[in-house]
């Protein structure tokens, strides 16, 4: 399976796109990368979610928040990718702040959800910038 990638109002919307048995070794990034030289449609609008608020202030220190399914086992191999690969570069200070859409504590109105559901959480991977900015 494949990671596409939109940029939709405030969010990167990470999807399914096909299937691919490289998915597992390799980076997320590198699946984005990949993905956007085979045929990746970038879109700007979308309705079926709802936009982050419109605001200056910074929603959270880092500079993005992941939402995931912890249930996942693609998605869970990803965020711990991803996780290492931040501590790796970030050293002084992580740029990622993961969400666990599974976790009992996820709050779809926190703003620093982005309005993401439960629901719509589940069928991609979202990351919500921290300016609420896409």
């Amino acid at each position: 399976m494949s990671i596409l990638i939109k940029p939709v109002n405030s969010f990167l919307v990470a999807s399914s796109y096909r299937r691919t048995a490289s998915i597992a070794s390799r980076g997320m990034m590198r699946c984005f990368l990949h993905v956007s030289r085979d045929r990746t449609v970038f879109s700007k609008t979308t309705s079926d979610i709802k936009s982050s608020p419109s605001t200056h202030e910074r929603l959270f220190p880092e500079e993005g928040n992941v939402l995931y399914d912890s249930k996942c086992s693609v998605c869970k191999l990803e965020m711990e990718w991803l996780a290492n690969r931040d501590k790796q570069v970030n050293v002084k200070q992580s740029k990622l702040k993961l969400t666990d859409l599974e976790d009992p504590a996820f709050d779809a109105k926190d703003s620093s959800n982005g309005g993401i559901d439960y629901e719509t959480g589940m069928a991609a991977i979202y990351v919500v910038t921290a300016d609420g900015k896409g």
